[in-house]
């Protein structure tokens, strides 16, 4: 019942910024989620990925085996822009999940993104480690 709950309170920030007709917020496997958003550029994407990141982790849910003690959520950005080398939805969705998992490999807890045409350099960007630096 608790991982239930759980779901259901990341659902609802992960919701909170899809609000715009056309914008839709999926659970895409077992503890990850999409959230599509049509007509949003990449600092948009950012700010507002970041947005849901800080409200996950104040929610506090408890989660014994993270080293933050609490529950967190990283995430993949990838953006479709006029003029993208992306030529299927897979490979859009095959971006950001690679971008989530580099996320992941940095020690969870962030925001990361591919830059359009360098799919090997992974860009970070996380407001808490602004504030690191």
């Amino acid at each position: 019942m608790a991982g239930d709950a759980c779901l259901k309170s990341v659902s609802a920030a992960l919701a909170s910024v899809a609000r715009r007709s056309g914008d839709l917020v999926c659970r895409f496997g077992g503890e990850e989620f999409a959230i599509l958003l049509p007509d949003t550029d990449l600092k948009t994407a950012l700010i507002l990925a970041e947005k849901v990141r800080t409200s996950i982790a104040r929610l506090g849910i408890p989660h014994e085996e993270s080293e933050h003690a609490v529950v967190t959520a990283s995430f993949g950005v990838a953006v479709f822009t006029k003029g993208s080398t992306v030529s299927h939805p897979t490979e859009l969705v095959a971006r950001a999940d690679l971008a989530l998992y580099q996320a992941k490999d940095q020690g969870r807890d962030r925001v990361t993104f591919i830059k359009e045409g360098e799919d090997i350099l992974m860009r970070q960007f996380s407001a808490s480690n602004d504030h690191a630096q």
